[in-house]
């Protein structure tokens, strides 16, 4: 790729933002702008990075700048806003999730910007859950029945993500991990919320093919522990688990002391596999992993959450999306 290499530009430089600069560098990708609202941090991170230019306001470097695609690592408010602007510019994006707050957010999105936009669910370029979906479509444990998953984060993530509920914020991983590994869209939810701000949530998901599953999102930790995420695909002949924590990753069935796969510890597992589809596709066109109808899906059935869990529990319809593919 390196005699054809793209040119980015990363908008949005806190750690995530930092994240993805490390892992352009790492494919070796010409990197011709970053922008953040600090100028303080704009400047010092494209002296970094030994990037050209630096910005304090994103359109500007849009218009300023000559680029193939970008990675927008914003606040979810300025999402959709941001990867209009650029799509409109004829850019690619890479757009951090959730790619909106809310599902009716997307509605202001023309279907070609939609084609230009390359949701960051990140998860399904992970080495161990890619070797997942392997397993499961080898049929090492027959038709799925069901997934159940638990994502827990630390306290201090009701400050930092303050303005974005944890069923879109954190939750849409698993939202999204239940549809890619059962093949099937949600169509109702019924969930429970605690804590003010919230911090516990807890839904239940129904799909269109009768696949019951469970997904569990805490902001309860502790400030400075460990993520911990743990994830069961329940099939007619068997059980398969992912367990990730600060010791790293296990992927394995019924035995524990046997594990399929294993991997080191991460902050971003998957993102330079990620950075790395999102350099061939800008170079290549080809087929992106994730679709834009596959990431709206999951922002809607996030929405049904929040309304669910509002509601007291009340189970709620998923807004039909009906673009929506196996992908």
């Amino acid at each position: 790729m390196a005699d054809r290499m793209p040119t980015v530009a990363v908008i949005g430089l806190g750690a995530f933002g930092r994240a993805h600069l490390q892992a352009y560098v790492r494919a070796g990708a010409r990197i011709a702008a970053v922008a953040d609202r600090d100028p303080d941090l704009a400047h010092r991170t494209a002296e970094e990075f030994d990037v050209p230019a630096s910005f304090t306001d994103a359109v500007e470097l849009l218009d300023a700048v000559p680029i193939d695609g970008v990675s927008v690592v914003t606040s979810a408010a300025s999402h959709v806003e941001l990867a209009r602007e650029a799509t409109l510019r004829g850019c690619k994006v890479l757009l951090e999730k959730p790619i909106a707050t809310t599902a009716a957010e997307l509605a202001t999105l023309p279907d070609a910007a939609r084609s230009r936009i390359l949701p960051g669910h990140v998860l399904r370029f992970a080495p161990l859950h890619q070797r997942l979906r392997t397993e499961i479509a080898s049929g090492r444990i027959g038709a799925v029945r069901g997934v159940a998953a638990g994502r827990s984060r630390t306290r201090d993530h009701q400050r930092l993500y303050a303005d974005v509920h944890p069923a879109r914020m954190t939750g849409i991983h698993d939202i999204d991990l239940v549809t890619w590994l059962t093949g099937s869209p949600i169509r109702r939810v019924v969930a429970s919320v605690d804590g003010e701000p919230t911090s516990l949530v807890q839904a239940h998901l129904l799909s269109a093919s009768g696949i019951a599953s469970s997904i569990r999102v805490s902001w309860l930790l502790p400030d400075g522990a460990g993520a911990e995420d743990e994830l069961e695909v329940y099939g007619q002949e068997g059980v398969a688990r992912l367990r990730v924590d600060s010791t790293g990753a296990v992927l394995y069935g019924q035995s524990r002391e046997r594990p399929w796969a294993v991997a080191p510890p991460t902050d971003t597992p998957g993102l330079d596999a990620e950075i790395s589809h999102f350099l061939r596709w800008l170079r290549d066109d080809v087929e992106p992993l994730v679709t834009f109808a596959a990431a709206a899906h999951a922002v809607a059935v996030a929405d049904a959450i929040v309304a669910s869990g509002t509601a007291g529990g009340t189970p709620i319809d998923v807004l039909e999306v009906p673009s929506w593919t196996k992908q």
